[in-house]
């Protein structure tokens, strides 16, 4: 598939501006093609990624360690994608192919922890360590950029500071983050979420019922 300039100016303009897009691709379309759209240098390089079908899950149904086996049904919190990877994917997308649900996926900017700069110094400068089955490492929460203002890693299920004495930085993060404004992205069928996976968190949000036949395909781009 091929995208019209005034697709790819609609994306990436959107991606720039609030740190993520939306995009309408039929399922007879491959969920991959977006790939061209975000870092086309990977374009020759899309089967390669892997396609992954999303859908709610009980907690003992769950690999150890995931979201779903730590909160089940309910919301998940706001999180990198991929947060134990030594390299997160650059950009994550997700594309609805089930029933319809009131379920939403909450999208929360990074960048609106500019005004809290004793927190943002922190985050710059507390090391953090990160474990997740046989990997463990450690990192920080927020890495410079020269491109942007920084790249944001966090998971509270992998993530943990690093010093004891400094892990009241944890409850801080997560005060804050409450505070600041979370968007919506309800699904449709055939819509495309593209999320700048190293600028955003994003979660789960509230459902009235238990809506097994959600089903999401996702995609992490490098």
């Amino acid at each position: 598939m091929t995208f019209s300039p005034q697709v790819i100016s609609h994306v990436t303009s959107r991606l720039g501006e609030r740190g993520w897009s939306t995009l309408t691709l039929p399922r007879a379309t491959d969920l991959r093609t977006v790939v061209r759209l975000v870092q086309p240098n990977l374009a020759a390089n899309v089967q390669q990624i892997d396609l992954e079908h999303v859908s709610p899950k009980r907690s003992n149904q769950a690999q150890a360690g995931t979201m779903s086996s730590l909160y089940d049904l309910g919301p998940f919190p706001l999180h990198t994608e991929r947060a134990h990877w030594r390299t997160p994917p650059r950009f994550v997308a997700f594309r609805s192919i089930g029933v319809a649900t009131d379920r939403p996926t909450t999208l929360l900017d990074s960048w609106e922890l500019e005004t809290i700069s004793d927190l943002v110094r922190d985050l710059y400068d507390v090391e953090w360590f990160v474990q997740w089955g046989n990997e463990h490492f450690v990192t920080r929460v927020l890495t410079p950029l020269r491109a942007s203002r920084w790249q944001i890693r966090y998971d509270r299920c992998c993530m943990t500071v690093h010093d004891p004495k400094l892990r009241a930085l944890q409850t801080r993060l997560e005060d804050n983050l409450s505070r600041l404004p979370v968007e919506y992205h309800y699904w449709s069928l055939g819509v495309v979420l593209i999320i700048d996976n190293w600028r955003m968190l994003h979660g789960r949000g509230m459902s009235q019922h238990e809506d097994f036949g959600r089903t999401l395909e996702r995609i992490v781009i490098p």
